[in-house]
């Protein structure tokens, strides 16, 4: 492989964090989204705490995702 084509260990470190930020946006909106869905079953309440876990898991989410874009474009 020709050395010149490998990302730099800077641009590495820095797609490792943009990864890691995407993984964390994607599995915060996923957590409480079954959150809310274990909760539903337990309480009977479908699907209010579902969708309630779905937009709280948006909003923290895309929090979440603005401050770790800001970090990693520092």
């Amino acid at each position: 492989m020709n050395e010149s084509r490998l990302p730099s260990p800077r641009n590495r470190a820095k797609n490792i964090r943009l990864a890691a930020v995407g993984i964390e946006f994607f599995s915060t909106i996923l957590g409480l989204l079954v959150l809310g869905y274990v909760l539903d079953s337990y309480f009977l309440t479908t699907p209010w705490l579902g969708a309630a876990g779905l937009a709280l898991g948006m909003v923290i989410g895309v929090y979440r995702l603005i401050v770790g874009l800001r970090q990693v474009d520092r």
